[in-house]
C-alpha cells in the first residue's frame, strides 16, 4: 500500500479543461466521470442542456502530498472563479 492524498472535484466541464490541464503540467494522472448531478451554492445542477458547458464532471486524483501542494493555490483560484466543490482526503493506494 502507498500513502496519497485524493482529491474528489465537481465542477463545470469547461473548467474541468483548465484543471485537467493544470494536472497534466505537474504530470498527475486523473479520472473523469461526465454528466454528474447534485445540488450545490448554485442549486440543482442535472447536466441537461444542448450544450456541454451545462455539464458538470467529477475528477478523482491521487496523488502524493508533494503533487499536492503544488497544485492547491491554482485549483483554489480556479474553484473561486468558476465554483465547483474540492475535497482532499488521505488515502492509500492498493499497489498491484
Amino acid at each position: 500500500m502507498k500513502f496519497v492524498k485524493k482529491i474528489e472535484i465537481v465542477t463545470g466541464s469547461l473548467q474541468s479543461k483548465k484543471i485537467t490541464q493544470l494536472l497534466e503540467e505537474h504530470s498527475i494522472s486523473y479520472t473523469i466521470i461526465n454528466n454528474v448531478m447534485g445540488k450545490g451554492d448554485s442549486g440543482y445542477q442535472d447536466g441537461d442542456g444542448l450544450h456541454e458547458a451545462f455539464q458538470n464532471r467529477y475528477l478523482l486524483v491521487a496523488c502524493s502530498e508533494e503533487q499536492l501542494n503544488k497544485i492547491v493555490e491554482p485549483l483554489r483560484k480556479m474553484l473561486a472563479k468558476s465554483g465547483g466543490m474540492c475535497l482532499v482526503t488521505d488515502a492509500q493506494w492498493l499497489m498491484h
